[in-house]
C-alpha cells in the first residue's frame, strides 16, 4: 500500500511539471469543433503516468522485466508512438503499424489468443487465424480506448474500473503479472485524475489513451487462461460498445468508418444530463453493470449463450442511441466531414 502511495505522490508531481513545461514542447490541445473546453489544455500526459506505470509495476514485481521484457517493451512502443501522434498528428497508418508491431512482439512470445472458446459443445481453436486475430482484437481494443477519451475524467475513470477488475482477477488466480501491471496503472490513473477530473487542466493525449488500450489489451490476452473470451467482450464493454456503435452509424450515413464526429456514446448522454461528471458517473455504473454480467456469464458450459446476450445488448444500445439522435436532434457531423 506504501508503494501505490508513492506511486501516486510522484506521479502527481512529474504530471504538474508536465503541464507546466508542455507548451515548449507543442503538447497544447487547441479546442475544435468536437471539443467541450474552450482553451488550450496541456495534451500528453499519458507519456508520464504510462511510465511511471511500467516502473511501479516492474518494482512491485520484477520477473515482469526479467521474465517478460518483451511485454514492457511493446507498450513503450505504443506510449512512443502516442507521443509523436500527440506532437505531430500522425496518420492512422502509422499508428496502427505501430501496434502491429507491438502486437506480433506480443504473437511470437507467446501472448496470443489462439482459443476463443466452447460453442455448441466444441471448442474453437483459431490455429493459423491467431495472429491476425490476435491483432485485430489489440488494435480494435487499443482504438476503443481511444475513442471514448472525449469527455474529462471518462477515459482514465473507465480504465481504473477495468484495472481494478484484473487486479481482482489476478489475486483470485495467483497471477502477479495482471494484478502488479493494473496496481501501477490505477496509482499513475488516479494521480492523473486529480488534474483530469472536471473541469481538466491536462489531457491525456493518444500516448495516454493508446497505452491504456494496449496495456488492457494484453492484460485480457493473459486472462485468456482463466476466463472465456467472450467475457472479455463484458469487461470492456463501454470502449467496445462505443466503438461498435459509431462504426455502425457512420457506415449507416454512408460515411468511412473513421470519420470523426459529435455523437459518441458519451455525447449523447450528455446532451441529456448537461454535466460531465453524470455522464462519466453513469458510463462508470454501467460498466460495473457488465461486470456483474461477466461473473454470470463466464460460469456457461456453451459460450455461445454470452455472445448472443452481448448482441442482443449491443442491439438495445444502438437502438436507444440512434432513437436519442434523433430525439435532440444532434448534428453528428460538420457539413465539412459530409462533402
Amino acid at each position: 500500500m506504501s508503494e501505490l502511495l508513492f506511486a501516486i505522490s510522484i506521479t502527481a508531481i512529474a504530471l504538474k511539471l508536465f503541464a507546466i513545461f508542455s507548451d515548449r514542447f507543442g503538447l497544447v490541445d487547441i479546442p475544435n469543433d468536437r471539443s467541450f473546453h474552450t482553451k488550450a489544455v496541456p495534451r500528453g500526459a499519458g507519456m508520464v503516468f504510462g511510465t511511471i506505470a511500467l516502473i511501479v509495476s516492474g518494482y512491485l514485481y520484477p520477473k515482469i522485466y526479467s521474465q517478460m521484457s518483451y511485454v514492457i517493451s511493446s507498450i513503450v512502443i505504443v506510449i512512443f508512438v502516442g507521443i509523436l501522434d500527440d506532437r505531430y498528428r500522425l496518420s492512422p497508418k502509422v499508428k496502427f503499424l505501430a501496434i502491429a508491431v507491438s502486437s506480433m512482439i506480443l504473437y511470437f512470445n507467446g501472448l496470443k489468443i489462439d482459443y476463443v472458446g466452447t460453442y455448441m459443445h466444441e471448442d474453437i481453436y483459431l490455429s493459423w487465424l491467431s495472429l491476425p486475430f490476435t491483432y485485430f482484437a489489440v488494435a480494435g481494443f487499443t482504438n476503443a480506448m481511444n475513442l471514448i477519451d472525449g469527455l474529462d475524467g471518462l477515459c482514465a475513470t473507465i480504465a481504473i474500473g477495468i484495472f481494478s477488475l484484473y487486479v481482482v482477477i489476478g489475486y483470485k488466480y495467483d497471477d502477479p503479472f495482471i494484478m502488479f501491471i493494473s496496481l501501477g496503472f490505477i496509482a499513475t490513473l488516479i494521480a492523473f485524475l486529480l488534474y483530469n477530473w472536471y473541469p481538466a487542466s491536462l489531457f491525456m493525449g493518444d500516448s495516454g489513451s493508446l497505452s491504456l488500450g494496449f496495456a488492457i489489451s494484453v492484460i485480457s490476452i493473459k486472462a485468456l487462461e482463466y476466463l472465456p473470451a467472450p467475457t472479455i467482450l463484458y469487461i470492456g464493454a463501454i470502449p467496445i460498445l462505443d466503438t461498435f456503435f459509431v462504426i455502425a452509424r457512420r457506415k449507416s450515413d454512408g460515411l468511412g468508418a473513421m470519420t470523426p464526429d459529435r455523437c459518441h456514446l458519451h455525447h449523447i448522454l450528455h446532451k441529456f444530463t448537461r454535466s460531465v461528471p453524470l455522464t462519466v458517473t453513469i458510463l462508470l455504473a454501467i460498466q460495473i453493470v457488465f461486470f456483474a454480467i461477466a461473473y454470470f456469464v463466464h460460469k456457461l458450459e456453451n459460450q455461445i449463450y454470452a455472445l448472443i446476450l452481448f448482441l442482443v445488448l449491443f442491439r438495445l444500445i444502438y437502438e436507444s442511441g440512434i432513437f436519442l439522435i434523433k430525439k435532440s436532434k444532434m448534428e453528428c457531423f460538420s457539413e465539412q466531414r459530409r462533402q
